[in-house]
């Protein structure tokens, strides 16, 4: 990309050195106007005649000691033989400047420039050749090199203008090609970050008009990106910006890259169009495309959505010749062994998997994963593949999936479950070795997702019930799991405290640059200046964990590698709790049900229809409104009964549970419902009231608890707190738009009677007091507002008396709690994401390392949340599980309510999510722990006043 910006890069950097050059005898002058004439020769793409100047320049650099440019001499040959295409001369020029680099000598900014563009140029050719790992590597060290360059120290603030107009095309195309290498490794959020930094450098331009066409093929880029992660609208709002500037611009070079931009945005759009199947529109740009003038690799991706296109339009013919096209311009831009020939050949394995030729098809996928090896064949087995010899992991995935399919179709699972393996093996490679930032972790979970279910579906054929479970478990939740990992790393391993404290001050910036820009958007201010020093301080962060994978492997292999699930070791753990685990995977046609116990797992596979979804937005609707209407409960009633039919009734085995502890991890939609209201048996219709308290709902029969994965329930890494220490807190609101909480000073002050722990009431429960009165803490209440951002989760927030307590904020608490309680609106619901749950305040406070939190679903009553909360620990305190406490709350609320206030309503809001073993021991409550106490001091005591007396 961008050729003739490779010459304003690497010829910038010399411009800025070149005018401190003396003249002197041969030379100082003659080597100035040997640059000037090499200079010449590439504006007029005189390439050839550059090499035997550049060897004069050379002869020029050594007779004078000018180190500096002798090692711009090697950089320059191998950018010319990269442009020439000879890319084994490109690798022998860099590999002997790196030889030799430790032996130059320069002033330290020569030398930075210098070094930045070795590792630019290497970043360039690694891309070229397919090479995409080494590549990204090379560009983030150029990267590095400078931020190092401009003195930029982590955790300090800095404006991204600072890297200066002078460097200004060399990290335009820089940040360009590292977020373009993003996009390949699935990390679109870096992606957009980069791509965001090098348009602004636009602007530091003040007549920028020679570069329109480079800043259109980045926002067509960017748009590229946008494609990937489903935004349509802003989609478009990219391509219609940089077609917009084709068209305005007088930029000098804009007629000769004018089709090659254009081919990039036809392409894009045809991507677009064949992800939401939209054929004929993909067939309209393809026409576009069809009729540009250009020589250029762009043809390659081209033919290659266009053969998508006839591929999902059933024209296999047709589809074949776009392939030979794509094939042909691929061994012309590339080479046979590229990941681009990879992709070739898996689209030809797609096209005879849809006319049902299935041997094909199978060479053709074996064919693609062995050119994606930098191999040739037709024989590629899953078990001997190794995650490093993959150029294109993402497009490994795709591959693989094709191949699996291919192998399911002739029966053959063992195999298939083989490349499913491989899948998640390459997918925990992404998430933990290249994605850094949690939205693109969260992305790949959604893809991910449909894995597990093909994954799931084949092992149910195969009567694989235990594969079946473990394929459910790698597709859940393993962000939130990464970050307890995170923590267990810290506590373990042997990284030194200053590096901890670098990361550690690090995300504390990036947290404080959030929480000034989300003021800011409040107020309607332009937040780009923030945006930008966010992106950069990611990007340190990210230089950071590179620089502690090198230096630090065994924090980094801990911090990374999560914990296989044991299926023993679950039902071990299950057996000692006394508990049932029902779990769900609710997948594109079916629900897939697991329950395990201490001794069986069992699997159930059930159609999913319309009708599962219309129970649960019935129940949800009715419980949202709680009111006496007759119509409202019987609707109810009939929804919550087919909800006990859909997900619990037919299952075989639960008719035999006798334990009482009932552990749900749900899925997609079926986390909207809290299972206590659902109901066991049906209710007569045609009454002329609404009798809630007759319904006999599960929580009669069952102590229910929620769990994001199974992973957790086995988890021996949790540390406990033997403090049993209470802070709560009920602030009085410094922002007059707040909503006053009549009950939530009463509410923390009664609990707290028993505890005899901290309150933060009113003006004290401050953002400052709150980090400071956390610390030593078991248990957290919080009796107050909470509020749920649902464009951007991550700005979700707990609101304290002066200010906000955010998700991101809440992710970085330090501390050692038990059991967060959060009796405020929402703190259990939030954003779905697929594969990860619901991004909720609960789940925050479960990803910061407590492994017990009480939520809730959704806006609670103020004053019966006192009651039933004040119930819930006078049951802890009892000795009582956590979910026992809750339920039995929950039971004592409907006895004793009167008839209007037993809507599910005023109860069911409050869910128990995590580990649910007791704080104290049965029967050892605050009382008895007193009078144990009283007892030892009247025993020394009266020990006391015997000895004096014997005396």
């Amino acid at each position: 990309m961008m050729q003739k910006l490779t010459v304003f890069i690497l010829t910038f950097i010399l411009s800025v050195f070149l005018g401190a050059i003396a003249s002197a005898s041969c030379t100082q002058e003659e080597k100035t106007k040997l640059w000037n004439e090499y200079n010449r020769l590439l504006n007029v793409s005189d390439y050839e005649s550059t090499i035997p100047l550049l060897e004069k320049i050379r002869i020029c650099a050594e007779s004078l000691d000018d180190d500096f440019s002798l090692g711009m001499y090697y950089i320059y040959m191998a950018d010319g033989y990269f442009r020439e295409e000879d890319f084994n001369k490109t690798l022998f020029y860099l590999e002997e400047l790196t030889t030799i680099d430790d032996s130059l000598k320069m002033p330290q900014a020569d030398y930075y420039y210098m070094a930045s563009a070795m590792q630019f140029v290497y970043g360039r050719y690694y891309r070229q050749v397919g090479a995409y790992e080494q590549s990204l590597n090379h560009y983030q060290n150029s990267i590095n090199i400078l931020l190092e360059a401009i003195g930029y120290e982590e955790g300090k603030e800095m404006n991204v203008k600072r890297l200066g107009y002078d460097f200004r095309y060399t990290v335009q195309e820089l940040f360009n090609n590292t977020a373009v290498l993003y996009n390949y490794f699935g990390d679109y959020n870096n992606a957009v970050k980069y791509f965001d930094i090098a348009i602004e450098y636009s602007e530091l331009v003040e007549n920028n008009q020679r570069l329109d066409y480079s800043d259109a093929w980045i926002i067509h880029n960017l748009s590229r990106t946008y494609i990937e992660l489903g935004e349509k609208e802003k989609t478009f709002e990219l391509y219609n910006k940089a077609q917009e500037m084709l068209m305005a611009s007088n930029d000098m070079l804009i007629e000769e890259y004018r089709p090659i931009i254009s081919g990039y945005a036809y392409k894009n759009m045809m991507l677009h169009y064949n992800k939401t199947e939209q054929l004929d529109s993909s067939y309209y740009f393809a026409s576009k495309a069809m009729d540009l003038k250009m020589d250029h690799k762009i043809w390659v991706e081209i033919y290659q959505n266009h053969a998508l296109t006839l591929i999902k339009d059933g024209k296999y013919e047709d589809g074949n010749v776009a392939l030979d096209s794509a094939m042909e311009m691929t061994h012309k831009y590339f080479s046979d062994l590229h990941p681009e020939m990879s992709k070739n050949y898996y689209l030809k394995g797609e096209l005879e998997l849809g006319t049902g030729r299935l041997d094909e098809a199978m060479a053709f996928y074996n064919r693609a994963l062995n050119m994606n090896r930098r191999k040739k064949g037709d024989e590629c087995d899953c078990e001997k593949i190794l995650i490093s010899e993959l150029s294109d992991k993402k497009l490994s995935l795709d591959i693989l999936k094709g191949k699996a399919d291919a192998l399911a179709a002739q029966s053959d699972f063992e195999s298939a479950i083989s490349c499913f393996r491989l899948m998640h093996k390459i997918i925990k490679e992404l998430r933990t070795k290249y994605l850094v930032n949690d939205e693109s972790r969260f992305f790949l979970a959604s893809e991910s997702r449909k894995i597990a279910e093909k994954a799931i579906r084949v092992c149910l054929e195969n009567k694989d019930f235990e594969n079946a479970y473990l394929f459910s478990q790698e597709s859940r939740s393993m962000i939130l799991l990464q970050h307890l990992q995170d923590k267990v790393a810290k506590k373990v391993s042997d990284i030194s405290d200053d590096v901890l404290d670098l990361e550690k001050d690090l995300k504390l910036k990036i947290n404080a640059l959030r929480k000034k820009k989300e003021y800011a958007a409040l107020k309607g201010l332009d937040v780009s200046e923030y945006e930008a020093e966010i992106s950069m301080a990611e990007v340190s962060y990210q230089k950071l964990m590179t620089k502690i994978e090198n230096e630090f492997p065994n924090y980094y292999e801990l911090k990374f590698n999560l914990p296989q699930i044991s299926i023993p070791e679950l039902q071990k753990a299950l057996k000692k709790s006394e508990s049932v685990l029902l779990e769900y995977f609710l997948g594109e046609e079916d629900l897939f049900v697991f329950l395990l116990d201490g001794n069986d797992l069992h699997v159930e596979s059930i159609p999913v229809g319309r009708q599962l979804f219309k129970y649960i937005k019935t129940v949800v609707e009715c419980i949202g409104r709680p009111n006496s209407d007759v119509q409202t409960f019987d609707d109810f009633v009939e929804a919550s009964y087919g909800l006990h039919e859909s997900l619990l009734g037919k299952l075989s085995l639960l008719g035999k549970i006798k334990r009482k502890n009932l552990i749900i991890i749900p899925d997609e939609e079926i986390q909207l419902v809290p299972f206590d209201v659902l109901i066991q048996e049906q209710f007569p219709k045609g009454n002329n009231e609404a009798k809630y308290h007759k319904l006999d709902y599960l929580v009669n029969d069952f102590n229910i608890s929620y769990q994001y994965s199974s992973h957790l329930i086995q988890n021996k890494q949790i540390q406990k707190n033997n403090s049993k220490e209470f802070l709560g807190v009920a602030p009085v609101f410094a922002d007059p738009e707040i909503r006053p909480l009549k009950n939530n000073r009463k509410e923390v002050e009664n609990i707290n009677v028993e505890y005899l722990g901290e309150n933060l009431l009113g003006v004290e429960a401050s953002y400052a007091n709150f980090q400071k009165s956390i610390a030593g803490k078991s248990i957290v209440h919080f009796a107050t507002h909470a509020i749920f951002n649902d464009e951007i989760p991550l700005d979700s927030r707990i609101e304290l008396a002066d200010t906000s307590l955010y998700i991101y904020e809440i992710f970085s608490l330090e501390h050692d709690l038990q059991l967060a309680v959060m009796s405020a609106c929402q703190t259990a619901s939030g954003n779905q994401r697929k594969g990860e749950g619901v991004v909720s305040l609960a789940r925050a406070f479960f990803q910061s390392g407590c492994p017990s939190v009480v939520a809730s679903l959704w806006d609670v009553s103020d004053y019966k949340a006192a009651d039933i909360m004040a119930d819930f620990h006078s049951n802890l305190l009892e000795g009582k599980r956590k979910d026992e406490a809750l339920a039995q709350a929950k039971r004592n609320y409907l006895e004793n309510a009167i008839s209007k206030n037993t809507h599910p309503f005023f109860w069911a809001g409050f869910i128990a999510v995590g580990q649910t073993d007791a704080i104290l021991e049965q029967g050892k409550g605050w009382g008895t722990y007193a009078l144990m106490a009283a007892g030892i001091l009247l025993f020394i005591l009266m020990g006391y006043f015997f000895f004096k007396k014997s005396k």
